[in-house]
């Protein structure tokens, strides 16, 4: 008896140890998973590993901003219903009553079969709340939903004669979004205005409701076939024509430029953000290094017209793009990344740094890589601005810095490329406000020669 114990308790003991170890071994587990969930590696957790990760998303983010390719997926057509070949029946009336003129039984004929729904479209449409195509990067295919088949609910049942179609799976693009095939490059829209929509993709009808042959026609057609003779049939593919159709899938680029009236440009560090800040409400990223700007800042300038009679503001919005450099056309930098934002552009702000020592070669680096970039850039009317007035060194410069851009104008005048030539040249000090409502008048001056 004693014996027997003991061993009962020896294997007692032995499940707990087991349970123990198999419970540590899931923890263990467990752990290792959420390590990878959080660094996004096949390693355990380091701590280093997610402020590394941040670190990388931020800097890739200026370059993904702008472009994007997706496949989109339209929702397929619903099956329509195979439905039995039935006859009406007679019902019994309960809305008779005796002495009125009703009949105590009333013939229900067989319900139709029902039709498959149409699958979902795939809609683009703006939504002025974004700023990029980032979010978009999540994921590759965007699938809508299937149409619904065809409700096989009975034959004498209340039931519609189609199903509805599903509603459209509605993708959000920020304004100035242009849709392209990726396979042929195709246009297939610009979207600008807010809640403009576009659809993409369109998803497949549904299926037709067939009633199936009765098995005597089956059996006549059967015996025809067998007596090599002719029989009439109404339809062989029945079973083809409720099967709902394919909805439309492509692949699609879609690419961002911002939409701006005025494109802020310039050399790295020459003060092109102080610039949109001190012109608008706009908080751009600000510091001593460059490129320090990787996406475009926008900012909406308030302007008064010169007819008292129109009360309305002027409100172009401005850009602020990234640093430019020798060879941005070619990618370099990250220059070829944002010049196309320009393409929107009907006037542009020419920033040059003050207190560089040598203002003609900045100038002719600006000019000739959006020449070099689209010819009509050049072409287009623009202001110069010289920034940075307050430093010493750049009141030092100042005669000398106007003669060298002189001199760079007068080269353009005596070249034979058809560009155009400054509206002002404006000296500003981005850090103190000195200027800036000269520019302003400037910028209103040559929206309001637009405009005529």
């Amino acid at each position: 008896m004693a014996a027997s114990t003991s061993f009962v308790y020896a294997a007692i003991s032995r499940a707990k140890n087991g349970a123990d170890a198999r419970k540590s071994r899931r923890k263990k587990q467990d752990n290792e998973n959420n390590g990878r969930r959080k660094t996004g590696t096949s390693g355990r957790h380091h701590p280093g590993n997610e402020n590394h990760a941040e670190e990388e998303t931020t800097v890739e983010e200026h370059k993904i901003f702008d472009e994007v390719v997706v496949r989109v997926r339209a929702g397929n057509g619903g099956d329509g219903e195979l439905a039995q070949p039935k006859r009406g029946r007679t019902v019994r009336n309960f809305k008779y009553h005796p002495g009125k003129n009703q009949k105590k039984e009333i013939f229900l004929p067989a319900g139709e079969p029902c039709a498959g729904g149409d699958g979902a479209d795939v809609v683009l449409q703006v939504d002025p709340g974004l700023y990029g195509l980032t979010h978009m990067h999540k994921r590759e295919v965007y699938s809508a939903k299937n149409g619904s088949n065809g409700d096989a609910g009975g034959s004498f049942v209340r039931r519609v004669a189609k199903q509805p179609k599903r509603d459209p799976l509605v993708i959000s693009v920020p304004p100035g979004t242009s849709v392209h095939r990726k396979k042929t490059g195709q246009l297939i829209a610009e979207l600008l205005q807010p809640g403009q929509k576009c659809t993409v993709a369109v998803g497949g009808a549904g299926g037709a409701g067939v009633t199936m042959p009765s098995q005597r026609k089956k059996t006549a057609q059967k015996m025809a076939e067998a007596d090599e003779m002719v029989f009439d049939v109404e339809d062989v593919d029945w079973k083809a024509d409720a099967k709902g159709m394919p909805g439309e899938e492509l692949t699609l680029r879609l690419l961002l430029r911002v939409v701006a009236d005025v494109g802020i440009v310039g050399l790295p560090n020459a003060g092109k953000s102080s610039l949109l800040r001190a012109m608008t409400n706009a908080k751009p990223r600000i510091a001593r290094y460059p490129f320090t700007t990787l996406m475009p800042n926008l900012g909406v300038l308030e302007l008064e017209k010169d007819d008292p009679d129109d009360l309305e503001p002027m409100t172009p919005v401005l850009a602020d793009l990234p640093g430019l450099i020798e060879g941005a056309h070619l990618g370099k930098g990250l220059g070829r990344n944002f010049l196309r934002h320009l393409r929107r552009t009907n006037v542009m702000i020419h920033v040059l740094d003050a207190t560089s020592y040598n203002v003609y070669e900045d100038f002719r680096v600006i000019r000739e890589e959006l020449r070099m970039y689209n010819p009509e850039y050049v072409k287009r009317p623009f202001l110069v601005v010289l920034n940075k007035m307050d430093v010493p060194r750049a009141e030092k410069n100042r005669e000398n810095a106007h003669a060298m851009l002189k001199q760079c104008l007068q080269e353009m005048k005596d070249s034979e490329l058809e560009v155009s030539f400054p509206s002002a040249v404006v000296e500003t000090s981005a850090k103190e406000g000195t200027g800036v409502e000269k520019l302003m008048d400037a910028v209103k001056e040559v929206m309001q020669t637009l405009e005529r």
